[in-house]
């Protein structure tokens, strides 16, 4: 590659290629030159590069963009779990307090219908405590480390207690709440009886929640 200059003090990039010519003795007769001009070669080359240069930059931007990005993401997280971790140890010592007093109310003297009253509210509170719980379980979950329980429970008395929960939700939508267990359902089974209760707590909920006035069969 050499440079060749214009008369107007311009330079030109070309290829030089220069063969010697001889005669049939072999003696030099001079030299052939092949010049190639590079110019449009050169000028691709330099904006490749400047294309190059422009890619690498916006790489090292969007790099830079999603790193920072990801860890404003990881702070968030990590300000949510230890949040809802403080506010679930908060919530929980009232809670226990509520079911202690629950708890001295049911050895009182009460009527047949405070004594009903009573027991739904200590399902009830037994029920959030279980929420609560599951609150402080929210690291493991979003590591997907959460483990079902595997332990025997009374299913029939686990839909009775859910069926009574929400009977005063019921009552107040003017819904008709059912629930009937076949007889060849099983009375103990093997699972995670909080899991279950869950379950079924959120379909009868949906379920009075978008029949008002009507029907809700368990």
């Amino acid at each position: 590659e050499w440079n060749f200059i214009r008369k107007d003090g311009t330079r030109v990039p070309v290829q030089l290629t220069v063969t010697a010519k001889r005669g049939a003795a072999g003696e030099l007769m001079g030299f052939i030159g092949l010049v190639l001009d590079l110019t449009e070669r050169k000028q691709a080359e330099a904006a490749q590069r400047r294309y190059q240069d422009e890619l690498e930059k916006t790489v090292h931007l969007r790099t830079a963009e999603l790193r920072s990005a990801r860890d404003a993401a990881q702070a968030a997280n990590h300000a949510k779990s230890a949040f809802l971790a403080n506010m679930s140890h908060e919530i929980r010592t009232p809670m226990n307090a509520i079911l202690g007093f629950a708890h001295l109310l049911r050895r009182s003297p009460l009527t047949p219908q405070q004594s009903e009253r009573i027991d739904k509210l200590c399902s009830a509170s037994e029920h959030l405590l279980q929420i609560i719980n599951d609150v402080l379980d929210l690291s493991k979950i979003e590591a997907g480390k959460l483990q079902l329980i595997e332990a025997p429970f009374d299913v029939h008395a686990a839909v009775t207690e859910v069926t009574a929960l929400c009977h005063l939700q019921a009552e107040a939508s003017g819904t008709v709440l059912e629930a009937r267990i076949k007889d060849k359902t099983p009375t103990w089974v093997v699972g995670d009886a909080g899991r279950f209760r869950q379950v079924l707590i959120n379909l009868i909920g949906n379920g009075i929640k978008f029949a008002p006035n009507g029907r809700v069969d368990v």
